[in-house]
């Protein structure tokens, strides 16, 4: 079993807006919302031969150095397919086996990562409160 996890760290947002756009995106882009082990996932079945994607991401406040931040947490694996709608184990991207399943992944985990900081970005550029602030618009992680 091995997972895909990364942390995002970011300023600090109305954390409940981004994680709305993000549902609204994964769910644009042909996931869908799923129980599995008991957490909410986002899964896209890719067809015959590229096991089903599953992506989690949650969010925490933390404080750094007496600053308050935001991170956000992405778990993500394949499963690997044994027949049409049957999918075994967990595979994160790490590792030469399947590696036309864990490009896609891969690339699923970019264009949601790159989507989550152009929505912060936008979100900071329409709070007054940053613009006298420009530099913190990219410093994302």
């Amino acid at each position: 079993m091995s997972r895909y996890i990364q942390t995002v760290e970011m300023p600090h947002v109305d954390v409940e807006r981004v994680a709305q756009k993000a549902t609204e995106y994964m769910l644009k882009e042909g996931f869908q919302s799923v129980k599995y082990k008991g957490s909410t996932y986002y899964k896209k079945d890719n067809g015959w031969f590229e096991g089903p994607q599953y992506i989690k991401f949650n969010f925490k406040t933390v404080k750094k150095s007496g600053i308050k931040m935001d991170e956000m947490s992405i778990e993500a694996f394949i499963k690997f397919p044994l027949l049409f709608g049957i999918a075994i184990g967990e595979m994160g991207i790490v590792g030469s086996f399947c590696p036309v399943m864990k490009t896609a992944l891969v690339m699923s985990i970019n264009s949601f990562i790159t989507h989550i900081q152009k929505v912060i970005k936008d979100f900071l550029e329409e709070d007054s409160v940053w613009h006298d602030y420009p530099g913190v618009l990219f410093t994302m992680g």
